[in-house]
């Protein structure tokens, strides 16, 4: 990763837009198992306000957060309720846009004045924030 935005990168005769994740951001380091740590069994309500704090700071600049979830760690039933309750708190503190990677593919290629899937003007141009 090069950025915490999302941003092109050249990928052979192809440019692909990076949408960026952090290790903080995943629920697998916190609820994962690992045949080296055995289970990971952090609690919800530290990885929530990680998670909500992330939110908060995105929301004030405008940008992108990729959460990334995995069912056999997320799926379990403490850690569906944590995640009920980050979008509900995401809910009250305005207006989110809960996107697929396609819906922001597209939005930042009709921002690079490209239809999706195509290569954008420059090489290391960046989208304007996702969402309303």
């Amino acid at each position: 990763m090069a950025d915490d935005r999302p941003y092109w990168i050249a990928s052979g005769h192809q440019r692909l837009l990076e949408l960026p994740g952090h290790w903080s951001l995943c629920d697998w380091p916190f609820f994962g198992y690992t045949s080296f740590h055995g289970g990971l069994l952090t609690d919800p309500a530290v990885v929530e306000r990680i998670w909500l704090e992330e939110y908060e700071s995105a929301r004030r600049e405008r940008r992108l957060v990729t959460y990334t979830m995995h069912p056999e760690a997320i799926g379990r039933g403490y850690c569906m309720r944590m995640l009920e309750r980050v979008v509900a708190a995401m809910r009250d503190r305005g207006r989110p846009w809960f996107a697929t990677h396609a819906q922001i593919a597209a939005l930042a290629a009709s921002q690079a004045g490209q239809q999706a899937g195509q290569r954008p003007a420059q090489a290391g141009q960046r989208p304007a924030p996702a969402g309303p």
